[in-house]
């Protein structure tokens, strides 16, 4: 046993600088795609959101006007184990009684409001500190100026069609 323990004191200790960087954060999150709807027979929303490079996670806000928003937390649900990826998803149950809505649970938005909402997807370092990638798409994305404390985001969402069937 002791000529075990010489051979581990003489050993050399491995140079982790010598290996280099690698892909762990070598860039800020940037969103590379998102998915969201609202499954009629389900009464529940999802929304999924992909991106190059670990996030801090995400929040998806729903408004139908500057007078009333939601804000959900989009946690992380599967991160490349090198940090180049990373994947957000949540589901949100429709409230029975829209003031029973929690935020990260439910919702009080039912499917048939999705032609009236506003969407404002952003992501943030991994610190959780800064927004890095934002995306907004929905009936007025110029409301997100008139709501306290919402990102200023300019980039709208391409491809605005919602996944599921919105009963519409």
């Amino acid at each position: 046993m002791s000529w075990l323990l010489w051979l581990l004191a003489c050993s050399t200790a491995p140079d982790f600088d010598a290996v280099g960087p690698g892909p762990f954060h070598e860039g800020e999150p940037s969103i590379t795609s998102v998915e969201w709807g609202c499954e009629l027979d389900d009464m529940e929303w999802t929304f999924e959101v992909e991106t190059e490079q670990w996030t801090g996670a995400g929040w998806i806000r729903m408004a139908k006007s500057a007078a009333y928003s939601e804000l959900h937390r989009l946690p992380s649900v599967e991160a490349a184990g090198d940090g180049s990826t990373d994947r957000l998803r949540l589901t949100l149950n429709v409230a029975q009684d829209w003031r029973a809505a929690t935020s990260g649970r439910s919702t009080a938005w039912r499917c048939r409001d999705e032609g009236v909402l506003t969407y404002m997807i952003t992501v943030y370092s991994t610190d959780g500190e800064a927004v890095t990638d934002c995306r907004t798409w929905g009936a007025d994305t110029s409301m997100w100026t008139r709501i306290t404390g919402a990102h200023d985001c300019q980039t709208q969402l391409e491809g605005t069609e919602p996944i599921g069937d919105t009963g519409e």
